[in-house]
């Protein structure tokens, strides 16, 4: 147990659907926008247009609402079952290593893996206009600079803003020894997000953050032609979620027992 604490999580999930999931969902779903403009780019991306822009923007427009967050659910609770399913709590907790120590790196790989799975994403979205530009030179992708800095400023920004929703639902995760409660709160609680998404109120509302990272940071991009480097309110608001959530799911979870 004197082993890193992040890189024994790392092996447990190895033996779980975790890291193949990671992979090949952004794969799948750059795969499926590739074939999109393979077939119909020409319909998509008019002459005047930035090729790269359209095909990312759509690849995230068609993920982020819905998978994305979803994704984040099911992750928790894929992760936190492997200790409710093997009884790995009472194990874990009586070994020489620190309460705080657990609950933290429990949070800290699901975070991880997250981040990585979008930063795939957006590397598959990257590769395929390549293959793009090879295969279909008329939709113009050479005659257009690829902004790096652009879409990576973008993707940290919807990584921060699903923080808070990650946060939540590992409190869930932790406490729901079924996997089907926890994901059924988040599932619920996403549809109810963009529903919700035009009132007045959805700055507050946590599993609404993802959508509102990608309209707001599109919309302030066409707008301005440049990158606004400021988190928006509900990207800080993610921020102080996540450190209060986490604070307090310290204070009630530091002396619960397992059976």
């Amino acid at each position: 147990m004197r082993q890193n604490m992040i890189s024994i999580e790392v092996k447990k999930i190895r033996r779980s659907p975790v890291i193949w999931i990671s992979i090949l969902m952004p794969l799948i779903l750059a795969a499926i926008i590739f074939l999109i403009f393979m077939l119909q780019g020409d319909r998509l991306i008019k002459p005047d247009m930035n090729p790269y822009e359209r095909f990312i923007s759509m690849g995230v427009n068609s993920t982020v609402i819905v998978l994305f967050p979803l994704f984040v659910v099911i992750l928790n609770s894929l992760i936190i079952s492997i200790e409710h399913d093997s009884g790995g709590w009472k194990s874990l907790l009586t070994a020489p290593v620190p309460r705080l120590k657990i609950y933290l790196s429990k949070w800290s790989i699901v975070n991880i893996v997250n981040f990585l799975t979008l930063v795939l994403f957006l590397i598959f979205l990257i590769l395929f206009t390549g293959l793009l530009a090879i295969i279909k030179p008329d939709l113009g992708f050479a005659g257009h600079k690829l902004d790096l800095g652009y879409y990576a400023w973008w993707f940290l920004k919807i990584f921060i803003a699903t923080l808070a929703l990650s946060t939540l639902q590992y409190q869930f995760s932790l406490w729901m020894k079924n996997t089907f409660y926890s994901i059924g709160i988040g599932l619920l609680a996403v549809i109810a997000g963009l529903i919700l998404m035009n009132l007045d109120f959805i700055d507050y509302y946590p599993y609404a953050y993802p959508v509102l990272s990608y309209k707001m940071f599109l919309e302030n991009a066409l707008n301005s032609n440049s990158i606004d480097q400021a988190l928006f309110l509900h990207e800080y608001l993610s921020l102080a979620y996540t450190a209060v959530i986490l604070s307090a799911g310290w204070f009630f979870w530091r002396k619960k027992q397992f059976k």
